[in-house]
């Protein structure tokens, strides 16, 4: 809590699950455990209220905006 209130600039970048997991044998591939993960950041940032940006979209429109705010950070400096 300490960092979040020091750094009230703090920008950070919420990528829901959107599109399927693929089985790569590298990764845990159930789904429950997945959407559990997700929420459990969802709750963190909501109780430790950090401001945040959800990113959805194609791979390339969450690139995109992801660069547009954090562009709009540096910009702003």
């Amino acid at each position: 809590q300490k960092f979040i209130n020091d750094n009230d600039d703090l920008k950070v970048a919420f990528i829901p699950i959107e599109f399927p997991l693929e089985n790569d044998s590298v990764r845990d591939n159930d789904e429950e455990y997945r959407k559990d993960i997700e929420n459990e950041f969802i709750r963190l940032l909501l109780a430790f209220k950090i401001d945040h940006s959800i990113i959805t979209g194609t791979i390339e429109e969450r690139v995109k905006k992801i660069i547009s705010i954090y562009n709009e950070s540096i910009c702003a400096d």
